[in-house]
């Protein structure tokens, strides 16, 4: 592995984060929200050697990671496993874990017309589901435009790009996508799609 340093992260992000957790915990924000400001505030300090930032798929152990340690607030040179997202909501694709916030958010920054956005996995494909807000004649053109997105951000080959109205994405009370409950409309055929596009 090639020799590089994970930036600490500085104790004021780190209240940062701390506060949005209580935010989280307190009711005071959405999953969708907090998920949104942790992403923005930890991207600086998650290194990827081609210069960007790193994604869901690359967080990796990374090699002569500073971590201060509270007695003493001395720094310790170990390696550290950065983590970034629940778990229990990431997917398992050609062997690696996505966090489906990070797909989503690189699809919905792809084009004005995107108003929300959902991901999930089909056998071993993945299916991307966005919300056209216009008119139906820009659904074919979203399809490359998604597909291109996800393949440079997390190098990652859309299976399915089920375009559809505002509103067919379930979301809960507290403003949580419902990604199964798609899936599960997906598999019977009742999202009603403007477009699907299937890239196999």
């Amino acid at each position: 592995m090639a020799d590089r340093e994970a930036s600490p992260i500085p104790l004021e992000v780190r209240a940062r984060l701390a506060e949005l957790e209580l935010e989280l915990s307190e009711g005071d924000i959405t999953q969708k929200g907090y998920e949104k400001k942790r992403s923005k505030l930890i991207r600086a300090y998650i290194p990827h050697p081609g210069g960007k930032f790193a994604g869901s798929a690359q967080v990796q152990p990374l090699c002569g990671a500073h971590v201060v340690t509270r007695p003493g607030g001395s720094v310790q040179r170990h390696d550290a496993l950065y983590v970034v997202g629940a778990l229990e909501e990431a997917m398992e694709l050609r062997g690696m874990r996505y966090h489906p916030i990070d797909i989503e958010t690189s699809v919905i920054r792809t084009h004005k017309s995107i108003i929300e956005c959902a991901v999930f996995p089909w056998t071993n494909l993945l299916v991307v589901v966005v919300e056209l807000e216009g008119s139906e004649q820009e659904a074919l053109d979203l399809v490359p435009m998604v597909t291109k997105a996800v393949l440079e951000e997390h190098y990652l080959i859309v299976g399915v790009v089920v375009v559809t109205d505002i509103g067919v994405i379930p979301i809960n009370s507290r403003g949580e996508k419902q990604r199964m409950h798609l899936r599960d409309g997906f598999l019977q055929d009742q999202l009603d799609p403007i477009y699907v596009a299937y890239n196999m």
